[in-house]
């Protein structure tokens, strides 16, 4: 069976279920760019990741055959690559159902071969036992945060923790040419700057586009971010991405409150506050690990 890699897209075709979040895409930018460090391991050469990104968008670098994946709806995706062997790096937030009675469409069918790291699980349907069996196929899970990890080894799957893959984001530099500091979804109110000091950005910003321009402005944006003297955001994949970028940045709640270690949902960043540049390195080692072991699983001992 000929394959192919899968690139996360959010567009459910469940309207509700649909991302609304420019972060997501931000998420799959780092697929994209694992991918391009594993075929340049392949060609045995460097590849420019602007030239790499806009080839994929249509389809195809150099051979090498690329897939859009819709998260929520994977047995359409089944259907419509059937003669494919999709293998797809499953990192990121899982999942949202598919309909308006939110049916997870879970798991994957036998074409779309996952690789699990930097793997967060959101509705705790997914540690049903009835896929126990599923995840003991593809263990080791490598999670983004150590209450999914502990998750997991509860229910009696090897997991371990990897991080977030957006730590491996590399595709700019910092160059601080704007003199102010970018604010991204965070209540500027509460942060003590005057208005001349900063620009405000907001992520919930892509419910309505389709995937090709979700990518596009998800990367323009990090590279706009790499502009400023500084980020300070609530969102984890404007955080990290900047700081694996050499960005000077804080990762605080949308009120602007540096106290608290979490939102939204308990423990999701568990093992991912507070981090800085140095940890960056250390999760850095822990995910190029695993995506040295996912490309022997794909194309065997090189």
């Amino acid at each position: 069976m000929k394959k192919a890699f899968g690139i996360t897209i959010y567009e459910n075709k469940w309207y509700g279920g649909k991302s609304s979040n420019i972060g997501d895409y931000v998420q799959t930018l780092a697929q994209i760019n694992i991918y391009k460090k594993m075929i340049e391991h392949r060609l045995n050469k460097r590849i420019n990741f602007n030239d790499f990104f806009h080839a994929i968008l249509l389809g195809e670098y150099e051979g090498f055959k690329f897939v859009f994946v819709e998260r929520d709806n994977l047995t359409d995706v089944s259907k419509r690559y059937s003669d494919y062997e999709v293998h797809i790096v499953m990192n990121g937030w899982y999942m949202h159902g598919m309909n308006e009675e939110k049916t997870l469409d879970w798991p994957p069918p036998s074409n779309i071969i996952p690789h699990f790291i930097s793997f967060h699980v959101s509705d705790q349907r997914m540690f049903d036992k009835k896929y126990k069996d599923f995840y003991l196929s593809n263990q080791p899970i490598g999670c983004r945060d150590n209450a999914t990890s502990k998750k997991f080894n509860e229910m009696g799957v090897n997991a371990k923790f990897t991080g977030c893959l957006t730590s491996t984001i590399d595709f700019f530099q910092w160059d601080p040419q704007i003199k102010k500091t970018a604010i991204i979804d965070v209540n500027e109110k509460n942060l003590n700057l005057s208005t001349d000091e900063y620009d405000k950005y907001e992520h919930m910003i892509c419910k309505d586009w389709d995937h090709i321009k979700s990518l596009k402005v998800a990367y323009e944006l990090l590279e706009k971010y790499t502009k400023y003297e500084k980020v300070i955001t609530s969102r984890l994949h404007a955080f990290l991405p900047c700081l694996s970028l050499g960005v000077p940045s804080e990762f605080v709640d949308p009120s602007g409150d540096t106290k608290k270690t979490t939102w939204r949902q308990p423990n999701r960043f568990d093992g991912l506050h507070g981090i800085d540049f140095n940890g960056i390195v250390k999760l850095r080692a822990l995910l190029y690990n695993r995506i040295a072991e996912i490309e022997k699983n794909i194309y065997g001992k090189s």
